[in-house]
């Protein structure tokens, strides 16, 4: 389904879960990005499994993660914030939550959940005063290879496990004629996430470390950060001049169908090959390049109530979102894991396996920037890496004068 037939059928479908009835007449709405034909299988588990404890969703979705942002920030900052807001960090709302303009939620047992994540999840999920802010329904891994079996295959090449076998099975791919060795997007967000991929798999997590959560400018005087920097650059031969206009999920179904070999992007981008009937680990190989695997969690933040009704619907939301059932069902779905550790990961496919070899391992997991750097910092990183691969003359001396500079500018509080 493409063009006005995929617009067609969300715009239905997002029409249809805004008209589903609760029982005790509750509703609440959810400003969130999770507008493709792909994503809509998870968002119906979740409509669902609300309706279930009597609240009526009310959809205002948007098309990509800054336009929600943009609106949930304009919302609260104009005194009628959003009741729920899909969200991949409290971080980026730190000062809406100073301000007062969002809120915390206490549904029965909520204390039961610290003993049910990771300390590090935990950590997240609460504000200055222990309370809950986010609930985290997925914890996705931000930088995995999605490969085409069948073009692997006639390539002559396996699945790799390193930027240097990655590299080496591009080149086959490129070989064969005919086929977009790597699917990309010249995005800014996925620019920034293939250079902070890039930094982990080849620099490590020390040079990961030291780059996004230390914000030390030292470490782009590095030998590793040279060649995270050279990397950057070989990547571009192997994309075709459609990268500037396409969108991710256009560039995982170039993969999916046959047009391209390869996708470099997080667990969720799964989504658009189960949506095309490809099976994972059949017809998709997935890897985590380097084996160090960026952590990030997505869940929901709470506007601050204009009522107890509005309140009730929220801590039924925040219950819904925690509840174990429904994380297995949701990741099923979306691609990634459950952030509860009692959540069934059986149903999980091979590829998300593959993938997620190293989750418990603490040395070999480090957090999306996200989680480590405020909005300004990341936007100054962001914006180097843009400059830096748009222009093939800029030097890698000068691309780590610009990073010196980006990481240790103020975070602008």
């Amino acid at each position: 389904m493409q063009g006005a037939g995929k617009l067609a059928f969300t715009a239905a479908f997002l029409l249809s879960i805004s008209r589903v009835p609760a029982a005790d007449g509750l509703k609440i709405e959810v400003i969130h990005n999770m507008s493709a034909q792909s994503q809509q299988p998870a968002v119906q588990v979740l409509v669902d499994a609300l309706k279930e404890r009597g609240v009526r969703w009310v959809d205002n979705a948007f098309a990509t993660g800054p336009a929600a942002r943009a609106a949930m920030v304009h919302r609260a900052a104009t005194g009628e914030p959003a009741a729920v807001m899909f969200v991949h960090s409290k971080l980026l709302f730190r000062e809406l939550t100073e301000r007062g303009l969002t809120a915390s939620v206490g549904p029965p047992g909520w204390r039961d959940w610290k003993d049910k994540v990771a300390p590090e999840i935990w950590e997240e999920m609460t504000g200055a005063d222990g309370r809950v802010i986010f609930t985290p329904i997925i914890l996705g891994i931000h930088n995995v290879a999605f490969l085409n079996k069948a073009i692997l295959k006639r390539a002559g090449a396996e699945t790799p496990q390193t930027w240097d076998e990655f590299f080496v099975v591009l080149q086959r791919i490129r070989g064969l004629g005919g086929v977009v060795p790597l699917a990309f997007t010249d995005a800014p967000v996925q620019l920034f996430q293939t250079f902070h991929n890039l930094v982990a798999g080849l620099g490590g997590r020390p040079l990961y470390q030291s780059i996004f959560v230390e914000h030390d400018p030292r470490a782009f005087d590095r030998p590793e950060f040279r060649r995270v920097a050279e990397a950057l650059r070989r990547l571009k031969p192997f994309t075709d001049p459609g990268r500037t206009s396409r969108v991710w999920q256009d560039a995982a179904m170039m993969v999916a169908s046959g047009r391209a070999g390869a996708l470099v992007y997080g667990t969720f981008a799964l989504q658009p090959f189960i949506t095309a009937g490809k099976l994972p680990g059949e017809d998709v190989e997935c890897a985590n390049l380097g084996g160090v695997a960026i952590l990030g969690p997505n869940g929901f933040m709470y506007g601050r109530p204009e009522s107890e009704a509005q309140r009730e619907a929220q801590n039924r939301f925040a219950a819904t979102v925690m509840d174990p059932e429904v994380q297995a069902l949701f990741v099923e779905a979306y691609g990634g894991f459950p952030t509860r550790r009692d959540a069934d990961r059986s149903t999980l496919n091979g590829c998300m396996e593959s993938a997620g070899e190293g989750l418990a391992d603490p040395a070999r997991t480090v957090k999306d920037p996200s989680l480590t750097m405020d909005p300004r910092r990341i936007g100054a990183v962001q914006d180097a890496v843009v400059e830096f691969w748009a222009n093939e003359d800029e030097s890698i001396e000068a691309f780590a004068g610009k990073l010196k500079a980006a990481v240790a500018a103020r975070d602008g509080r």
